[in-house]
């Protein structure tokens, strides 16, 4: 038997479209998430996930996109200033090392 071929954001369109269609039967009530959960072969916590996402977007499909995990921001980064000022040291003193070039950087800056 081949492996059936997925699209993950298909899976998450049609698990999102079935709890609507299920919501909408029970008027609002209701829905057995569980079950839904395990016909879909979703964890409950991502399912919840899911639909919290689609009903907060105003039943907007794009909602339950994967999301990036990249962080917003850096803490060890350095300016863009500081790292030219780096860069032009290093060929203007090719000779000189770490400390010596730090010792200069911090009389500068």
């Amino acid at each position: 038997m081949p492996w059936k071929a997925t699209d993950s954001m298909k899976e998450r369109v049609n698990f999102v479209l079935e709890w609507e269609r299920r919501w909408d039967e029970a008027q609002g009530g209701a829905v057995e998430m569980a079950e839904l959960c395990r016909k879909d072969g979703v964890a409950r916590p991502t399912g919840y996930a899911w639909v919290k996402r689609f009903r907060e977007a105003g039943f907007d499909l794009r909602a339950i996109e994967e999301k990036s995990r990249r962080p917003l921001t850096n803490p060890h980064s350095i300016s863009r200033e500081i790292e030219d000022f780096v860069v032009q040291a290093r060929k203007a003193m090719p000779r000189r090392g770490p400390r010596k070039l730090r010792k200069i950087l911090l009389e500068r800056h």
